[in-house]
């Protein structure tokens, strides 16, 4: 789209990613308007693919240990809002924010949630190990470039914690298959 812009074949154009509308020449002879969207981007734990991911503490350490105001600065340069629910406040009776649990971003206390689970590393190679097993997980996400970032910022914050994490590119077509098999353990996706 933006080549198409740059080249007079159109004149206007839709919805473009935080990282590519610096690339738009004379941005500044064109108006520039921000729509809120009722999107929503989520990493999905598959329990029943997991033995790990049906351990509450698992868990609940994988989201206190996420910096969602980190994805959201660095992914979409502050053009997003950080929510706890697939339900936005905007389609709430009340107007408020959708219920469910809220995770506020606490590394240290995620840390102690794996600590007194037993979840420990013995040998301080970084990863966290109990009864002989490693404490590893797959995150599964489509080619988009925005999730492909989210996906290595959640690989480095939960491995700051002691996990292992590997990451797993599909191309569209893979991951709706993926997704209709319910053939992940951390789908990272969103609509």
């Amino acid at each position: 789209l933006i080549s198409a812009y740059h080249n007079n074949s159109i004149q206007g154009l839709g919805f473009v990613s935080p990282d590519k509308l610096q690339n738009i020449k004379f941005s500044q002879r064109i108006n520039i308007r921000q729509i809120k969207l009722p999107r929503y981007f989520a990493a999905f734990l598959n329990q029943n693919k997991s033995k790990l991911l049906a351990d509450k503490n698992i868990r609940l350490a994988l989201n206190y240990g996420a910096n969602k105001s980190e994805l959201v600065e660095k992914v979409l340069k502050d053009k997003g809002l950080t929510i706890n629910s697939p339900l936005l406040k905007e389609f709430n009776e009340n107007n408020s924010p959708a219920g469910g649990p809220k995770f506020k971003f606490d590394k240290e206390f995620a840390k102690q949630i794996l600590e007194n689970s037993n979840w420990k590393d013995p040998d301080g190679n970084g990863t966290r190990e109990k009864d002989h097993n490693e404490l590893t997980l797959k995150i599964t996400t489509s080619n988009s470039p925005e999730l492909i970032k989210t996906a290595d910022l959640l690989k480095k914050q939960w491995e700051e914690l002691g996990f292992k994490i590997e990451t797993k590119v599909e191309t569209l077509a893979e991951i709706q298959f993926t997704i209709q098999n319910r053939d992940y353990e951390i789908l990272l996706f969103g609509e």
